[in-house]
């Protein structure tokens, strides 16, 4: 089973100097320690060999951006949908919470 959660946004046509969009996809589509993958995955909620678990895409015109997140779960994950939609949720709020970090924006221009 797969499950998809859309956003609609806010268009970051007016930050597209700066890639927010492709910077927000990256930082929620991380894989290492302290990733929300990595904790779907410890939960065992997600498929550990399955590579194309998860999925986050983009899509923007001038009035607005749609951010896709594409997760596979396994059986347990299925049984525990409302905790897995929660830590997403909560993943989410922490970056809001958090703001923009220019260490791990850094990180990501140097990366792309």
């Amino acid at each position: 089973m797969q499950l998809e959660i859309t956003w609609a946004l806010l268009s970051f046509s007016d930050f597209y100097k700066c890639n927010l969009y492709q910077y927000i996809l990256w930082i929620i589509g991380y894989k290492g320690k302290g990733s929300l993958i990595s904790y779907l995955r410890k939960k065992m909620w997600s498929p550990i060999s399955d590579n194309n678990m998860f999925y986050c895409e983009n899509q923007q015109n001038s009035l607005y951006s749609l951010i896709k997140i594409t997760i596979s779960l396994t059986s347990k994950g299925r049984k525990h949908l409302e905790d897995v939609l929660d830590a997403i949720f909560s993943f989410i709020n922490l970056l809001k919470t958090a703001g923009p970090q220019k260490e791990i924006y850094n990180d990501f221009c140097k990366i792309r």
